[in-house]
């Protein structure tokens, strides 16, 4: 399968801690291949599975506490 990579703007993000949470909650996510955090709240994310495993990480982060803004396409 194709590797995608996108950034996902989220809310929630308001300290250094931040980032390693997020870096747990999508490693979690089986086809995840890598993933960046800013503490402006872009998340760039790199995984295979098309829109079955996007679903899998916007689920996998709001659990973990920082729900979708939007999503866009980098590719």
């Amino acid at each position: 399968m194709t590797e995608q990579t996108e950034t996902i703007l989220v809310d929630g993000i308001h300290c250094l801690q931040c980032p390693p949470k997020i870096a747990a909650a999508l490693g979690a996510v089986p086809g995840v291949t890598g993933g960046r955090t800013t503490l402006a709240g872009e998340v760039t994310v790199s995984y295979t599975g098309g829109e079955a495993v996007r679903g899998e990480i916007v689920t996998a982060l709001a659990v973990a506490g920082f729900p979708l803004r939007t999503v866009g396409d980098l590719g």
